[in-house]
């Protein structure tokens, strides 16, 4: 992986996005994980930036976020050229490469797909590929403006939604934990102990008992 810190990209349409409420809600999940977590999306790409570059950093992030919308769902459906559907291919590619490397018990880098149904009906903006997994419903997620201009999250919709954006947060770290160095190296000696050497002296001692129960 290219990022230390836990790092999402956040996929969606310009085109019937509250873009207003979105920039609230990528903002509000930073600060609940005080400032540890890097958010990628195009509004911080500087003019004259590659877009396509940037795109390619779906294979590099511990998560996706698809913000799920009627646009793009029909931009999926439909395979409208552009970055939605770009997006969203390099996005199913990785998630369906994982899940299979997991089937066939292969080494794998963990990746977080994290669906948000933010307007429209699960039947006009769910997208079919996704219809067997869990997403999390924000269409009741609105950010306003205050008399300086500047936006803010009512305290009404912070406590509704809370929860679920903590377990989003909770997906990201653990993943980003999984991708690290460290675990892997732990992983892969750990794994050796309990599934290669399982009736080895090792486990005869209460310190090694002890770690083992620990796994």
């Amino acid at each position: 992986m290219s990022f230390s810190k836990p790092t999402i990209y956040i996929s969606y349409s310009h085109e019937d996005v509250d873009r207003d409420s979105l920039d609230a809600f990528v903002n509000w999940l930073v600060e609940l994980s005080n400032n540890e977590l890097d958010v990628l999306y195009d509004d911080d790409l500087n003019p004259g930036r590659d877009l396509k570059e940037f795109m390619k950093k779906l294979y590099e992030v511990d998560a996706s976020m698809i913000i799920m919308t009627p646009s793009y769902k029909r931009k999926v459906v439909n395979r409208t050229k552009g970055g939605v559907y770009t997006e969203y291919k390099y996005i199913y590619e990785r998630y369906s490469e994982m899940e299979k490397k997991k089937k066939d018990g292969l080494q794998y880098d963990d990746f977080a797909l994290i669906p948000i149904l933010f307007s429209g009906t699960p039947e006009s903006s769910v997208l079919d590929e996704f219809a067997n997994l869990k997403y999390a419903d924000f269409r009741n997620f609105k950010a306003i403006r205050d008399k300086r201009d500047e936006l803010i999250v009512p305290d009404s919709i912070k406590t509704q939604f809370k929860p679920e954006m903590k377990k989003i947060l909770a997906e990201i770290m653990t993943v980003n934990s999984h991708n690290s160095p460290i675990y892997k190296k732990h992983y892969e000696e750990l794994f050796k102990f309990l599934f290669t050497d399982t009736k080895a002296d090792w486990q005869t001692t209460s310190s090694n008992i002890q770690t083992i129960k620990e796994i």
